[in-house]
């Protein structure tokens, strides 16, 4: 058994795209999904080919029938496709938007952990740090939560040697319980090689860390994440966002108009359900999930410290140290709760106003810096 495998990843838009396809209709529910709506397109199409023709020289006949396969047609698309366009449309924003997933990242597997490398730092887990690792067709999934994933595109290896080469280091590190191995048999090679080697990469890494240590930080903050923190952060953006507004008001004009008119019907009933829904069926899964996150994340519940500079921050934590400039990072919102540093339109790090308690000045000087920032940016 080879103790030790190395891949780059550089990620494509073509991931992106494979990988939104991948996990929409994953699993065997997906698949069949898939086909049922796949051959229930073909019927329809082929059937309206034939009523197209049968009824051509009665138009009557046809407009009455030609709505209603068209309607159905759209219907079906949109259950199936609907979907698929709203992840890879916030995929695509996402890794167009981030400088930080368009790097270069080097990963390096063996038996005790695995490291990542990157242009903004390293992190150092151990393999019982991980949640759980799922393969699909084209790429491994290597959760440290349910929310929080690291996506191994297969082409990124060498060969189908080299990735039965990592299923034997995930068997010999991890319990089977975590493992969703497949047989699956990949032919589509392309790696990954960027201008500087692995370890080149590696090294350069950990000389700009020690490099920017030297330097003193204008604030240095330290902390541990409170579940508190990300489920306020969290429904704050549901509720500051247009479509989380919109979703809601839907769903309360829908109960209010069904319980002003005090009919009781099947449809004022139907109403009112899909109207709780609108409004309460969100904050509940993202209750849900964050708690899931936060409780299966390890990570999530040791000490931060984030060193801020003038035109940067370095995150030191258990698993390693990274560092973000902050010209790269999306956008930096505030809410009441917290300052939130975008690395992605999904991703972001929590700064929580809890711990300034006592220490506005220091609040005051990380605004300070934040708005100094923007103004460069814009």
């Amino acid at each position: 058994m080879y103790d030790t495998v190395r891949i780059n990843i550089k990620y494509r838009l073509k991931d992106i795209r494979e990988f939104s396809i991948s996990k929409v209709y994953s699993g065997v529910l997906g698949e069949i999904f898939l086909a049922f709506s796949v051959l229930s397109l073909s019927f329809l199409i082929i059937s309206m080919t034939i009523i197209l023709f049968l009824c051509f020289s009665e138009p009557y006949l046809l407009l009455a029938v030609f709505p209603t396969y068209i309607f159905i047609l759209l219907s079906i698309c949109a259950i199936e496709f609907l979907p698929l366009l709203i992840v890879y449309s916030i995929r695509k924003n996402s890794f167009i938007k981030s400088k930080a997933l368009q790097g270069m990242n080097c990963l390096d597997f063996s038996r005790e952990n695995y490291k990542i490398y990157s242009a903004e730092g390293m992190s150092n887990l151990s393999w019982e740090e991980v949640y759980k690792i799922e393969e699909l067709r084209l790429f491994f999934i290597l959760y440290l939560s349910p929310l929080k994933m690291t996506i191994i595109p297969k082409r990124c290896f060498e060969s189908q040697e080299q990735i039965e080469r990592l299923k034997d280091i995930l068997k010999f590190s991890m319990p089977r319980n975590k493992l969703k191995l497949k047989k699956y048999k990949f032919k589509k090679f392309s790696p990954d090689y960027g201008e500087v080697e692995f370890k080149n990469e590696s090294a350069t890494v950990e000389e700009s860390n020690e490099t920017n240590t030297d330097e003193n930080p204008e604030l240095t903050l330290e902390f541990v994440p409170e579940k508190r923190d990300l489920l306020v952060t969290n429904l704050t953006m549901l509720y500051t966002k247009p479509v989380g507004i919109i979703i809601t008001l839907i769903g309360l004009l829908l109960i209010i108009s069904r319980v002003k008119s005090f009919e009781i019907s099947v449809s004022s009933l139907a109403a009112i359900f899909c109207g709780i829904g609108f409004v309460f069926l969100i904050p509940i899964r993202i209750i849900i999930d964050t708690s899931r996150g936060y409780n299966n994340d390890p990570l999530l519940q040791k000490t931060l410290k984030f060193k801020i500079y003038k035109d940067y921050y370095i995150i030191d934590h258990p698993s390693g140290m990274s560092r973000t400039e902050f010209v790269n990072l999306v956008k930096v919102d505030e809410t009441r709760s917290a300052i939130l540093l975008f690395v992605t339109t999904q991703i972001f790090h929590i700064i929580p106003k809890r711990i300034f308690e006592g220490k506005e000045e220091d609040l005051f000087k990380l605004k300070e810096i934040l708005s100094k920032y923007c103004k460069k940016k814009s």
